[in-house]
């Protein structure tokens, strides 16, 4: 398989009909007029996309090598790069927020925002969704070559951004007080977690835009200045607004969540002013927001829907983990320390998954822009190479996390109860942290081959039916250990990996069949220009070009 090594859409041949085609099924037909029948009925991305810059309709150059070079590796590294450098920033960004948090509050502060982790949740779990949704249509759409569609959906998809934005406030501000008196915070703590929370979730709009706009930046292979936006959003939260407001004004909790509101914004209006102003290859239209959704939005959205069912599968078997830990902190006097501990596992967690999230991001749209291409054996690639570079970091960072747990918990705090637990919590947590691998590659190839409802269904058996269970079995059978609850995870994980492995085995088989008659394709195609005569062939190439002109 040359140059690309997949076609494009075929196009249609001038002054060739299937009764012309049957009239010459019984003659011969010479090599010169096979190469020139194909030439004609073929367009080759590899003439297109060949390493160099070309420009579309409007003259904009456009740059899509990294989706069909023939180094795999290279291109998932390159287009991973930035999504990589923007989830380094971004767990970077929880460490040192939660060190002014620490610094200006104290472990009250701690403790207040480790309350509001879950709730948290749902808002960054509809951004990601949606960050997914745009990036998997958008790319299977170039691959497809229906790029003049992205124009409408990307449209969509900021209209989407703020009906999401109206409607999540809505649902979790009034229910977010009792929620977190049913996880047992005392009456100081849930406080200052409702204060913390309030900015965020009235801000919400402009964290779905912001992540949309990343996953159309993505999308479109500009990542680096995907990781431009993401670093540069991160550096005025983490060293302007937030120790500016926290440290400088002296303000309350509120002042971190709303400094991640403005820091977010900042970027996200500036590269969506540029989108509209033309500067990228899709160039929507301000009258756009008048006309109707196309049908490729909800396409997109049902496609995606796997990473939203994923993540909340995740956050109400958290809801539920949360609940048993906090009851056997508060049976075990020590809800304080673990409730600290329980906010940095979640900051680790970003560590641990940082280059899974990041190759992740860097997977989906060359393994939809391959799909949608039918390159088979790309994909096929793409997942290997995903997994292999995945486990190499995660099982550095968990082997490091079981080493020194102590010392990298002491980063935060020196209290010797939140130090005791940190060490038990932490090593228990990070024992199958190599396996997140399997649980973001599985889900990510899915929805990549348009499976969207076999992706939700890994979500569904391998998150929100096996974490609840073992979370309670651990529970109720030693009441006054928290740490012991954590063992959830990693019973979780393995139980992951047996699911994702059987919804992956007719996924692969399917690949696997249709490499092979990609193989035998090329082979017949090679005997037709070696034996052009045959009479075989000449029926094989009049039904091929029967095909292209469909």
């Amino acid at each position: 398989m040359s140059g690309a090594g997949y076609k494009t859409p075929l196009l249609p041949v001038k002054g060739i009909n299937k009764r012309s085609l049957r009239r010459k099924s019984n003659a011969a037909i010479s090599p010169k007029l096979l190469k020139q029948l194909d030439s004609m009925t073929t367009l080759s991305i590899s003439e297109n996309y060949d390493g160099k810059s070309r420009q579309d309709g409007d003259g904009n150059v456009e740059d899509m090598k990294l989706f069909t070079d023939n180094r795999i590796l290279r291109s998932l590294l390159i287009l991973s790069s930035g999504p990589f450098i923007a989830q380094v920033a971004l767990s970077f960004y929880g460490i040192i927020n939660m060190m002014w948090v620490a610094k200006a509050i104290g472990d009250l502060g701690i403790a207040a925002i480790g309350a509001v982790v879950i709730v948290e949740f749902f808002a960054n779990s509809v951004a990601i969704y949606l960050n997914t949704c745009i990036c998997i249509q958008v790319s299977y759409l170039f691959g497809c070559g229906k790029k003049e569609i992205c124009e409408q959906l990307l449209v969509d998809f900021i209209r989407v951004c703020f009906i999401f934005g109206a409607i999540l406030p809505a649902a979790i501000l009034p229910t977010a007080k009792y929620l977190i008196r049913w996880f047992g915070a005392e009456d100081e703590i849930m406080t200052m977690a409702i204060q913390y929370l309030f900015p965020s979730q009235l801000g919400c709009s402009m964290l779905f835009l912001f992540y949309t706009v990343c996953g159309f930046l993505e999308a479109t292979g500009h990542m680096w200045l995907y990781a431009i936006v993401q670093v540069a959003a991160f550096g005025l939260n983490m060293f302007g607004f937030n120790p500016m407001l926290l440290l400088g004004f002296k303000l309350p909790i509120w002042a971190a969540s709303l400094s991640t509101v403005i820091s977010e914004s900042t970027p996200t209006l500036i590269i969506v002013v540029m989108i509209f102003m033309g500067k990228f290859s899709v160039k929507p239209k301000i009258k756009m927001f008048f006309k109707c959704f196309v049908k490729d939005t909800f396409i997109a959205l049902n496609t995606g829907i796997a990473d939203l069912i994923e993540a909340f599968s995740i956050d109400l078997s958290l809801v539920v983990m949360q609940k048993f830990i906090d009851n056997a902190a508060t049976k075990a006097g020590c809800l304080e320390a673990v409730l600290g501990v329980w906010s940095i596992i979640d900051k680790l967690e970003q560590i641990i998954s940082c280059v899974s999230n990041g190759i992740g991001e860097g997977l989906l749209p060359l393994a939809s822009y391959a799909y949608g291409a039918k390159d088979y054996k790309r994909v096929a690639w793409l997942m290997f190479h995903s997994l292999w570079v995945m486990c190499s970091w995660a099982a550095v960072i968990s082997i490091a996390l079981i080493i020194f747990p102590t010392q990298i918990a002491s980063i935060w705090s020196t209290d010797p109860e939140f130090l005791y637990w940190a060490k038990k919590m932490i090593r228990i947590y990070a024992y199958t942290g190599v396996l997140t691998a399997v649980d973001y590659t599985i889900p990510i190839m899915l929805m990549a081959m348009q499976k969207p409802c076999a992706a939700s269904c890994v979500s569904v058996f391998a998150l929100l039916i096996p974490q609840p269970i073992c979370a309670a079995a651990l529970y109720y059978t030693k009441k006054d250990d928290p740490a012991r609850i954590i063992w959830t995870f990693d019973i979780s994980d393995l139980f992951s990996l047996v699911v994702g492995i059987i919804f992956m085995i007719k996924p692969i088989h399917e690949i696997r069949k249709s490499i092979k008659k990609s193989k035998e394709n090329t082979l017949l195609k090679d005997d037709m220009y070696v034996n052009p005569t045959k009479p075989e062939n000449i029926n094989r190439y009049t039904d091929l070009l029967e095909e292209d002109i469909t």
